[in-house]
Parts: structure tokens; sequence; C-alpha cells
């Protein structure tokens, strides 16, 4: 029953487990599960029902840069 000028509260958002995963995993440093829990995090938050996309893209972001320096360091500091 909804009174005039009140709203009815809504339950909030769960936080996607696997963009957190993705995150902390990015920040140690640990490139391959870094980026697929950042991905799986994602997918998890692509459909609306879990918040947590931009947490997914700063661990994906991480990992990405990670790579680069991974391989930038392979190629040419290296040699």
């Amino acid at each position: 029953m909804t009174y005039q000028g009140v709203t009815p509260q809504t339950a909030p958002q769960r936080t996607s487990s696997s963009a957190i995963i993705g995150l902390v995993f990015a920040l140690l440093g640990i490139i391959p599960l870094g980026l697929a829990f950042s991905i799986g995090g994602l997918l998890q938050t692509s459909g609306g029902d879990r918040s947590g996309r931009g947490i997914a893209i700063a661990g994906l972001s991480i990992t990405v840069v990670q790579i680069a320096l991974l391989l930038s360091w392979y190629f040419f500091i290296r040699a």
C-alpha cells in the first residue's frame, strides 16, 4: 500500500563479487586471474541486475596496463 507522496523502498543492488575479486587480483599483479574475473564482472553487471561495473572496468584497465608494461619490458627494455 502506498501513501500519497511516499514511494516504496527497493532493495539496493548487490555489487558483483567477480568485479571486486578481479580488481583485487589486478592490484596484486596476478594478471590471468585479474583479467578473467574483471571480464566476468563486466558480464555480470551488463544486465543491470548488479552494480560494480566501474570496479570491473578499473580491474580490467589495471590488468591491461600491466600486460602493456610486461610486453614493453620483454620486447624493448630486456634487449
